[in-house]
């Protein structure tokens, strides 16, 4: 099993709702790609994307000239070459670089694109990054997104053996100083292995700054962003070390503040609730633990503890839990601005304590409760018998909010875990009351009826159903048809888990987006399929092979404007087999939005 979400959730997540920048997998899926010269001699002269991936011949250099309509190039390997004689010379016309592999100099970098004076988004994620604080970054005057992620930080023609934790913290900090001077950045990400407190008053003063996040910057950030008055709105800490509780109160400081992302931050817990509830326009908030948090644990009394070799003058402690208190959490109900509410894999939190915070948050739209049940044997690390919607005849306080439009039950699965979704039969039950819901989303449930599933369908105003990997007994085609409204779908149709007509699903008269799991792309060939009016495509199949059939697919669903395909099994032939797709795609439909997903 492979954990994917839907495109309908990340639509309600990412769209406004998220870290600006996109993932790396989905940009590279709209690729074409070459790991060779032979490979890059083939490709036609008008492709917008191209992904040079373990690139088999680095004696040469890389001629990219003939592309003129390269928007987005992605690299995987390090750069390589001197400032005056890179490896290859980004065309002018890109946009979008993306660089993915060892180590990196940044002097190499910057002179591979200097050709790209209109460059607006910079992502590298690399071992190690060689850097010069004095290093001319006026090419990079219309920068607006920048993404930096590296183990080390060195200075250029030194080796990381030569630094102290103390010196490389230095060399990161007098480098990010010079990063705060780009005139344009709207968005920046961090991910470097020594906080460069040093840089934090610089970077809270960068005037367009609105989007800002790092996994070890810490509250000295956060701190000169209240104290600088800063413009920002998002502020990602996914992952984070070093924010801890106390450090969030400066953030009430921030009235432009509308996005927090504290998913996995270990230093932060209950103690923070009051913090986060004083933000004064905050209308997303993801406080999701990270996954496996809670496993294997023992209950016990909320209490603190020292946080071993991390303490810090402020704070220096480590929750037990992260969040635990009842009666803290439920102070996030005083965060009357929220819209979303993103709460995944906290085993700790009951059904009560949710009531208790969704009844006071009368503006909220979304709400995320997904895998927030211990796994089967585990001990419940609340001290109860029960986890969050344990009781699901409760949900009745979802059923009656007012403005809530999205639920989200999700469980989590992949090859190493899975992780309950909370989602029941009682729970859909009331949930069918509502009538504002028009999202729900299953993903990975277990413990539903094709009976729940149909008493959704009494909720006229319901728009989008996931179910992804979600198996039930019954003709489960039939009962979707009787949803007159749903524009969105995600499904199971492989043989043996559900009983599914895709001739049925194509007839469903306002169906534009649908996601499918299939195991075999010819199933998709149904003699119903002129009747579709779907614009946008989501293929698993597995195990991949056949891929190439579905161009017939692509000609005869006439209203089709975006195809996505996963997994692509490996090939013999390189990523010929793939261009030539995507080329014969093209030729069918000129406009249509293709993306190729690797395992």
């Amino acid at each position: 099993m492979i954990v994917r979400a839907s495109f309908v959730l990340l639509a309600l997540l990412l769209s406004g709702q998220a870290f600006c920048m996109n993932s790396w997998p989905e940009a590279e899926s709209a690729c074409y790609r070459a790991s060779s010269q032979k490979e890059l001699d083939a490709l036609p002269d008008t492709i917008t994307s191209l992904y040079l991936m373990r690139w088999s011949d680095e004696a040469r250099v890389v001629q990219l000239d003939r592309f003129k309509q390269l928007d987005r190039l992605v690299y995987w390997g390090g750069v390589s070459g001197t400032d005056d004689k890179p490896w290859f010379r980004a065309p002018s016309s890109v946009k979008d670089f993306r660089i993915e592999g060892g180590d990196e100099s940044f002097a190499i970098l910057l002179a591979s694109l200097r050709p790209a004076s209109k460059l607006t988004e910079l992502h590298v994620n690399c071992s190690v990054l060689f850097v010069d604080a004095d290093c001319d970054l006026a090419q990079l005057s219309e920068l607006s997104k920048l993404s930096i992620s590296a183990f080390r930080v060195a200075r250029e023609g030194t080796t990381v053996a030569d630094y102290s934790p103390a010196d490389e913290a230095k060399v990161a900090g007098d480098w990010v100083r010079r990063l705060a001077s780009l005139p344009a950045a709207e968005c920046l990400w961090l991910d470097i292995p020594a906080s460069p407190d040093v840089a934090a008053e610089a970077i809270s003063g960068m005037p367009k700054l609105t989007s800002f996040g790092g996994t070890s910057i810490g509250n000295e950030y956060l701190a000169a962003l209240a104290k600088k008055h800063s413009p920002i709105e998002e502020l990602n800490l996914a992952g984070n070390t070093r924010v801890t509780d106390q450090g969030l109160k400066s953030l009430a400081s921030l009235p432009g503040l509308k996005v927090l992302n504290l998913t996995g931050c270990s230093r932060i817990g209950d103690y923070a609730i009051p913090y986060i509830a004083a933000i004064p326009n905050l209308e997303s908030l993801n406080i999701s633990a990270a996954t496996g948090e809670y496993d294997k644990s023992l209950p016990r009394p909320m209490r603190m503890v020292e946080y071993p070799g991390a303490k810090d003058d402020k704070d220096g402690f480590k929750r037990v839990f992260r969040l635990q208190d009842p009666e803290l959490l439920k102070r996030l109900g005083e965060a009357k601005t929220l819209r979303t509410l993103i709460i995944r894999c906290v085993t700790t939190i009951t059904t009560s304590t949710i009531a208790a915070i969704v009844s006071k948050l009368e503006n909220l739209e979304t709400l995320d409760l997904s895998s927030c049940v211990p796994k089967e044997g585990d001990p419940v690390v609340n001290g109860s018998k029960s986890g969050i919607l344990s009781d699901t005849s409760s949900l009745s306080f979802l059923a009656d909010h007012k403005k809530l439009k999205a639920v989200i039950m999700n469980g989590y699965a992949s090859n190493h875990e899975t992780r309950p979704s909370p989602a029941t039969d009682a729970a859909l039950k009331a949930l069918a009351q509502s009538k504002t819901i028009t999202h729900i989303s299953l993903d990975n449930a277990e413990l539903i009826s094709l009976a729940a599933i149909r008493s959704l369908s009494n909720m006229e105003q319901l728009t989008s159903l996931s179910m992804y990997s979600v198996s039930v007994e019954g003709n489960l085609s039939d009962t979707l048809t009787a949803f007159a409204n749903l524009v969105s779908l995600s499904i199971d149709a492989r043989a043996g888990r559900n009983d599914v007509d895709v001739g049925a699903l194509y007839r469903m008269p306002k169906l534009k987006r649908l996601q499918i799991e299939v195991l075999s792309y010819s199933i998709l060939a149904n003699e119903s399929i002129g009747q579709s009016g779907l614009t946008e495509l989501d293929v698993t199949c597995y195990p991949g092979d056949g891929w190439s059939e579905v161009t017939e697919l692509a000609r005869k669903l006439s209203k089709l404007r975006s195809l996505r395909l996963y997994p692509l099994p490996e090939s013999e032939k390189g990523a010929t087999e793939e261009n030539n797709f995507r080329s014969e795609i093209e030729k069918v439909r000129k406009t249509l939005e293709l993306r190729l997903v690797r395992r």
